[in-house]
């Protein structure tokens, strides 16, 4: 619906303001793992890990206090909430789709340390910012991103069911 759209330039992201953060997030994080460190399958080490899994909290925290009335929706928080969900995401699930899907796989983490965690996590601080720029190049950068982190959950959950289907 319109209340919950992220508008920029006079054209609305195709998804509302939550699922547009949770792909965009989702599409830096792929980025970043597909430059950093191709088919490593290791998760980060346990600070760092903690440090990401603790990024999915704010989306459920703010969906509950919407749910019991705590405060008044934003588009703003949904959206950054949900770049730190997609993100995350992209943690957890990138290693695993290179597990299942690809033969050549390496050990190893493309966060080993908390400094090239900061790379991805200013890459979406800048694209939250980006969204208020009314430029029709953020709407399009926004849209490109979320198209591709939509694209790489669903390539990459079909390529790792391919994969479990090849193995077995």
């Amino acid at each position: 619906t319109q209340d919950r759209a992220i508008f920029i330039s006079g054209h609305t992201l195709s998804w509302d303001a939550r699922c547009a953060g949770i792909y965009i997030g989702y599409g830096i994080g792929v980025l970043y793992y597909a430059f950093s460190a191709k088919k490593a399958i290791n998760l980060p080490r346990w600070p760092i890990l903690i440090f990401i899994t603790l990024l999915f909290l704010p989306l459920f925290l703010d969906v509950f206090s919407l749910k019991i009335g705590l405060r008044c929706p934003s588009n703003d928080v949904k959206y950054f909430t949900g770049l730190l969900f997609g993100y995350a995401l992209s943690v957890y699930v990138c290693p695993a789709i290179v597990r299942l899907s690809c033969c050549d796989y390496v050990p190893g983490s493309s966060i080993n340390s908390f400094g090239k965690l900061s790379i991805p996590l200013t890459i979406i601080g800048v694209v939250f910012i980006l969204k208020d720029w009314d430029l029709i190049i953020s709407y399009f950068i926004l849209q490109s991103l979320a198209y591709f982190g939509f694209l790489c959950l669903f390539i990459g959950f079909g390529l790792s069911l391919l994969g479990i289907l090849r193995k077995s």
